[in-house]
Protein backbone atom coordinates (compact mmCIF):
# COMPACT_ATOMS: atom_id res chain seq x y z
CA UNK A 1 0.00 0.00 0.00
CA UNK A 2 2.93 2.38 0.24
CA UNK A 3 3.43 2.62 -3.21
CA UNK A 4 -0.05 3.60 -3.63
CA UNK A 5 0.25 6.79 -0.97
CA UNK A 6 2.57 7.89 1.70
CA UNK A 7 1.69 7.68 5.11
CA UNK A 8 2.69 11.61 5.30
CA UNK A 9 -0.06 11.24 2.39
CA UNK A 10 -2.91 9.41 4.25
CA UNK A 11 -2.55 11.58 7.54
CA UNK A 12 -2.94 14.66 5.70
CA UNK A 13 -5.82 13.64 4.07
CA UNK A 14 -6.95 12.41 6.97
CA UNK A 15 -6.38 15.64 9.03
CA UNK A 16 -8.19 17.56 6.74
CA UNK A 17 -11.01 15.39 6.54
CA UNK A 18 -11.18 15.64 10.75
CA UNK A 19 -11.10 19.30 9.78
CA UNK A 20 -13.67 19.21 7.60
CA UNK A 21 -16.04 16.67 9.55
CA UNK A 22 -15.76 18.95 13.06
CA UNK A 23 -17.00 22.24 10.88
CA UNK A 24 -20.14 19.75 9.25
CA UNK A 25 -20.74 18.56 13.11
CA UNK A 26 -20.55 22.23 13.99
CA UNK A 27 -22.96 23.24 11.20
CA UNK A 28 -25.28 19.78 12.46
CA UNK A 29 -25.55 21.84 16.21
CA UNK A 30 -26.11 25.35 14.45
CA UNK A 31 -29.12 24.23 12.76
CA UNK A 32 -27.72 24.35 9.63
CA UNK A 33 -27.30 20.80 8.15
CA UNK A 34 -31.00 18.83 8.09
CA UNK A 35 -30.78 16.25 10.77
CA UNK A 36 -32.67 13.62 8.46
CA UNK A 37 -29.02 13.07 6.27
CA UNK A 38 -27.09 12.63 9.54
CA UNK A 39 -26.47 9.72 11.69
CA UNK A 40 -28.13 6.85 9.20
CA UNK A 41 -31.39 9.33 9.77
CA UNK A 42 -31.77 7.15 13.09
CA UNK A 43 -30.95 9.99 15.11
CA UNK A 44 -34.52 10.57 17.13
CA UNK A 45 -34.23 6.94 17.74
CA UNK A 46 -31.37 6.52 20.00
CA UNK A 47 -33.24 8.38 22.65
CA UNK A 48 -30.51 10.84 22.78
CA UNK A 49 -30.66 14.28 21.89
CA UNK A 50 -29.05 15.84 18.64
CA UNK A 51 -26.81 17.90 20.82
CA UNK A 52 -25.21 14.59 22.82
CA UNK A 53 -24.56 12.64 19.65
CA UNK A 54 -22.77 15.62 18.09
CA UNK A 55 -21.01 16.15 21.17
CA UNK A 56 -19.77 12.58 21.42
CA UNK A 57 -18.91 12.93 17.58
CA UNK A 58 -16.62 16.12 18.05
CA UNK A 59 -14.69 14.20 20.67
CA UNK A 60 -14.35 10.71 19.18
CA UNK A 61 -13.07 13.30 15.69
CA UNK A 62 -10.67 14.79 18.73
CA UNK A 63 -8.92 11.46 19.55
CA UNK A 64 -9.04 10.44 16.37
CA UNK A 65 -6.84 13.77 15.23
CA UNK A 66 -4.43 13.09 18.83
CA UNK A 67 -3.90 9.52 17.83
CA UNK A 68 -2.88 10.40 13.71
CA UNK A 69 -0.81 13.59 15.24
CA UNK A 70 0.71 10.98 17.61
CA UNK A 71 1.29 8.73 14.82
CA UNK A 72 3.15 11.34 12.53
CA UNK A 73 5.30 11.74 15.90
CA UNK A 74 3.84 15.71 16.27
CA UNK A 75 2.88 15.07 19.98
CA UNK A 76 5.35 13.45 22.28
CA UNK A 77 3.80 10.41 23.73
CA UNK A 78 6.57 8.56 25.23
CA UNK A 79 6.81 4.69 24.38
CA UNK A 80 3.12 4.12 23.70
CA UNK A 81 3.73 3.11 20.08
CA UNK A 82 1.88 -0.15 20.39
CA UNK A 83 -0.93 1.69 22.16
CA UNK A 84 -1.15 4.03 18.80
CA UNK A 85 -1.04 1.62 16.53
CA UNK A 86 -4.20 -0.21 18.10
CA UNK A 87 -5.36 3.24 17.87
CA UNK A 88 -4.69 3.39 14.02
CA UNK A 89 -6.22 -0.02 13.44
CA UNK A 90 -9.31 0.83 15.75
CA UNK A 91 -9.62 4.01 13.79
CA UNK A 92 -9.29 1.77 10.08
CA UNK A 93 -12.26 -0.47 11.99
CA UNK A 94 -14.61 2.25 13.12
CA UNK A 95 -14.25 4.19 8.97
CA UNK A 96 -14.51 0.28 7.55
CA UNK A 97 -17.92 -0.08 9.73
CA UNK A 98 -19.22 3.47 8.97
CA UNK A 99 -19.18 2.63 5.63
CA UNK A 100 -21.10 -0.36 5.78
CA UNK A 101 -23.66 2.06 8.63
CA UNK A 102 -23.66 4.47 5.78
CA UNK A 103 -24.67 2.68 2.50
CA UNK A 104 -27.59 0.90 4.77
CA UNK A 105 -28.56 4.67 6.10
CA UNK A 106 -32.11 5.60 5.46
CA UNK A 107 -30.96 8.97 3.41
CA UNK A 108 -29.78 8.54 -0.05
CA UNK A 109 -27.92 11.67 0.63
CA UNK A 110 -26.20 9.63 3.40
CA UNK A 111 -25.03 7.29 1.24
CA UNK A 112 -23.96 8.80 -1.81
CA UNK A 113 -22.01 11.88 0.07
CA UNK A 114 -20.90 10.12 2.96
CA UNK A 115 -19.94 6.18 1.56
CA UNK A 116 -16.68 7.64 -0.52
CA UNK A 117 -16.17 9.88 2.68
CA UNK A 118 -15.61 6.97 5.04
CA UNK A 119 -13.56 4.54 2.61
CA UNK A 120 -11.42 7.18 2.18
CA UNK A 121 -10.80 7.47 5.59
CA UNK A 122 -10.65 3.70 6.35
CA UNK A 123 -8.12 3.62 3.59
CA UNK A 124 -6.20 5.94 5.30
CA UNK A 125 -6.43 4.66 8.98
CA UNK A 126 -5.19 1.39 7.08
CA UNK A 127 -2.31 2.79 5.28
CA UNK A 128 -1.60 4.69 9.04
CA UNK A 129 -1.52 1.82 10.55
CA UNK A 130 0.26 -0.18 8.57
CA UNK A 131 2.71 2.34 8.78
CA UNK A 132 6.45 1.95 10.48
Amino acid sequence: MGKIFSANAASVIFLIAMFGLIFFHLAVMAGLVPTEIIWGGRAAETGLSLMTLEAIALSIISVFILFVLAKRRNLRTGNNSGLINFGMWLIFALFALNTLGNLAALSSTETLLFTPVTIILALCGLRLALAR
